[in-house]
């Protein structure tokens, strides 16, 4: 009699929520997350859909929000979740690539993006809404040259760039610095912060790139973690005055121009995501995509939604350029946001493949700790190597 009442109650609670996942399907209205309020006014003027924004707790994994009740039907899936991964092993995902108009508009994006999107059999689940790049570090063609470094082989490898550094510790550069950017809370560890950092980037990426586990307990990155941390600690007494200096690279936001206009790059000065120079040579890459739940009863209509948001989606992404990003020949106001012609042109040049990371562990809320004790020396790199790879059991 028990188990009778314990599966009565069982039958019931499903019926529950069916009862609750069809009222939801029929209410008439689109539940969505983090969608851009002039995307959703479009899908009310253009397709006469009531949509909106519910109120969600973000604390709950997204995986879980998808299996509610009040589950949303259309949402962002953005790179610094770190829930991709798990969405697309969990056929949680509606696949697009079945969408006439969302495949004529992934085809839109320079390929190094759309090979991190798309796999081998064409498929995708997300369209993207911006597509960035990660961990950028640009030459500085101009004054490079003019510093005495031209006779310097350029990093194009993490290991390519610790043996520059070591060049550059070692020697007179009067006049010039790296680069100017400062995380102004790490001051302190700016370079060290800044070294160890790109590396577990690259290193997860290389893993990505070859179809492998990523480990950090290998003896290869537990002795860049040692080593970069060593450079960075020079870097941070010898580097601290900048003020008058030449930057010899850019770091970060990546638009063809320093922040004052005065130094040009290309991706050809980009320094390729790879640790050693023996390995392929890729590029990571971010997106907020926009994704809808395999089950959701509007999966019939995702073609035109999807299509009206790609019309209305902000620019500034370096994946999407519109004629009005880009910097006029001579002169041109607000640098920090509009891109060379230069550095456009070599983005449809660019052959190097995307990367795209999940389940990165800098997106961990323990990673910020275990990272700080590190280059704080309160641990050394084996016990560092070794709390990375439990962020990722």
């Amino acid at each position: 009699m028990r188990n009778q009442r314990i599966c009565l109650c069982a039958v019931i609670g499903v019926l529950t929520l069916l009862s609750l996942w069809q009222a939801s399907a029929e209410d008439g209205r689109l539940r969505c997350e983090g969608i851009e309020q002039n995307v959703l006014s479009a899908w009310e003027k253009m397709e006469g859909v009531s949509a909106y924004n519910q109120w969600y707790d973000w604390r709950v994994p997204l995986r879980e929000r998808l299996s509610a009740p009040d589950s949303p039907d259309i949402f962002m899936l953005r790179s610094y979740h770190n829930e991709e991964g798990d969405l697309l092993e969990e056929d949680a995902l509606l696949e697009l690539s079945g969408e006439d108009k969302l495949v004529a508009e992934m085809e839109k994006l320079p390929g190094i993006f759309r090979t991190a999107l798309v796999d081998e059999e064409g498929r995708f689940y997300g369209m993207p809404m911006t597509a960035s790049f990660t961990e950028e570090l640009y030459r500085l063609p101009e004054a490079w040259a003019a510093s005495g470094y031209s006779s310097v082989h350029m990093p194009d490898s993490y290991v390519g760039l610790l043996d520059f550094l070591d060049v550059y510790t070692a020697g007179e550069h009067e006049g010039y610095c790296l680069f100017t950017h400062v995380d102004e809370p790490y001051a302190a560890y700016t370079y060290r912060r800044w070294l160890v950092t790109r590396l577990v980037c690259i290193w997860e990426a290389q893993a990505t790139a070859q179809g492998k586990e990523c480990r950090f307990t290998e003896p290869d990155f537990v002795a860049l973690a040692a080593r970069a941390r060593e450079i960075g600690k020079v870097l941070d007494s010898a580097e601290r005055e900048k003020v008058g200096r030449i930057p010899l690279f850019q770091a970060r936001s990546g638009r063809g121009t320093t922040m004052d206009g005065s130094g040009r790059y290309t991706l050809e000065e980009m320094c390729s995501h790879r640790i050693g120079e023996d390995e392929e040579r890729v590029l990571m890459v971010s997106f907020d995509l926009m994704a809808c739940r395999a089950g959701s009863a509007w999966r019939s209509r995702v073609n035109n939604l999807f299509s009206i948001a790609a019309d209305h989606r902000y620019s500034w992404a370096q994946g999407y350029l519109r004629p009005g990003d880009i910097l006029p020949e001579v002169g041109g106001e607000n640098l920090s946001a509009r891109f060379t012609r230069e550095w456009v042109q070599s983005l449809q040049r660019e052959t190097r493949r995307g990367v795209m990371v999940t389940k990165s562990v800098t997106r961990f809320q323990e990673w910020e700790e275990i990272l700080m004790e590190f280059l704080s020396e309160k641990t050394e790199a084996e016990a560092f190597s070794g709390r990375l790879d439990s962020l990722k059991e």
